[in-house]
């Protein structure tokens, strides 16, 4: 089996938190519970994108649609791919084994949110899936031989399947909890030793 490092997207590479307050205090003139409720509730669906939480605002606020969709679209002009990140992927590059993003989440919104990053240039492969993250590995035929991932139930079911991975929890939001599904603990990607 083919050996690769697997990179989680949201909360690893990508600072999904700062988006998602982008999303729900950055709309000029629109209450940011009404915003919080309107994500919550298309997330739930399964078939959010920016034109559908416009919609989703402009129903509950009465506030022009087409605006808040530039908006919204102009949020993607920041970057949110966290500080370490580029340079991280960069150093992995200089270990025989591809790179890969496999993330869990609703195609046509993850797919948004990754291209707006430009990692997929300097990765080998992304996976967007619906399923848990080891099946994915599974059927693709491939051993991960490092993963970094924010996910508790995610890094517990690589153990089940994976248990020689190392197995890298990272916590950027600063709790020190360590699963015990995890070899090691992080606060940042620099902190980790290839």
């Amino acid at each position: 089996m083919k050996q690769v490092i697997v990179l989680d997207f949201d909360g690893v590479l990508f600072n999904t938190a700062a988006l998602k307050e982008g999303l729900f205090l950055s709309i000029e003139g629109a209450d940011p519970e009404i915003c919080r409720a309107a994500y919550v509730e298309l997330r739930k669906t399964g078939d959010f994108t920016i034109s559908r939480y416009a919609e989703a605002i402009a129903s509950r606020e009465l506030a022009e649609f087409s605006t808040l969709e530039k908006n919204m679209n102009l949020l993607f002009k920041k970057d949110y791919v966290f500080s370490d990140a580029r340079a991280y992927i960069e150093a992995l590059k200089h270990i025989d084994q591809e790179i890969w993003i496999v993330t869990r989440a609703e195609r046509v919104w993850q797919e948004k949110k990754i291209a707006s990053t430009g990692l997929a240039e300097i990765v080998d492969k992304i996976i967007v899936t619906q399923k848990l993250k080891s099946e994915e590995l599974i059927a693709h035929n491939v051993t991960p031989s490092m993963i970094i991932e924010d996910s508790e139930e995610e890094l517990n079911d690589y153990v089940k399947h994976f248990p020689a991975s190392r197995r890298i929890f990272i916590t950027r939001d600063g709790k020190n909890s360590k699963p015990a599904s995890a070899t090691e603990v992080v606060k940042s990607l620099d902190q980790i030793k290839l």
